[in-house]
């Protein structure tokens, strides 16, 4: 009588396991064999469609990095040392300076600011040479005309200046004034269109 195997890895033979060992151990091998080809299969299909989506990662991460431009009213960058001269091969020293070249930024940024403040300032001093704030010194009494808002009448008051601010458009100075009896601080920006006007009453006796 002929014995039919099934083709599955786990089965159950009509005769004993005694009676064809032979064939038993090539069974058991080609079963082996299968299941580790199948495997090897799976890796190679999954490896093929993962190289794809590293390289679109790789191309997006490349596409992302900053490209430096070069600005019309930047200034020369300035020089980083030896240590990036003599290691001008070197990839990562390479990635290192360009990184450090790229915090210049803000720098840069700051001084655009500054030279068009500085602009602003020589035309209102031009314009009204009392808003110059080497115009007073601290200990001088002071007599200033200002508004609380630009609706409102203007009002002149004394007292004496007590220190002084320089921030660009934002000096200020700080007056010392006694009305009725009362120390009042006020902090005036000097460049603010509700300052009207600052006269030098007196001078500290030296």
């Amino acid at each position: 009588k002929k014995v039919v195997f099934p083709r599955v890895a786990h089965f159950h033979l009509p005769l004993s396991m005694h009676a064809f060992p032979s064939r038993m151990k090539t069974l058991a091998t080609t079963t082996r064999l299968s299941a580790s080809l199948r495997e090897v299969t799976r890796t190679v299909q999954l490896m093929r469609v993962l190289r794809p989506m590293e390289h679109n990662f790789s191309s997006v991460s490349q596409q992302r990095q900053p490209v430096p431009t070069q600005q019309p009213f930047a200034r020369q960058m300035p020089w980083l040392g030896a240590y990036y001269t003599l290691r001008e091969d070197d990839p990562a020293a390479m990635r290192n300076r360009d990184k450090l070249r790229g915090r210049k930024t803000t720098a840069r940024g700051r001084f655009i600011v500054q030279t068009l403040e500085q602009q602003e300032i020589t035309k209102m001093v031009a314009k009204e040479p009392w808003r110059k704030i080497d115009s007073f010194d601290v200990g001088d009494t002071l007599e200033v005309e200002q508004r609380s808002s630009l609706s409102e009448q203007p009002e002149r008051m004394v007292g004496i200046c007590i220190a002084k601010h320089r921030r660009g458009l934002g000096t200020s100075f700080r007056l010392l004034c006694k009305p009725d009896d009362l120390p009042v601080e006020y902090q005036l920006q000097i460049f603010s269109p509700l300052l009207l006007d600052i006269e030098v009453r007196a001078k500290p006796a030296k």
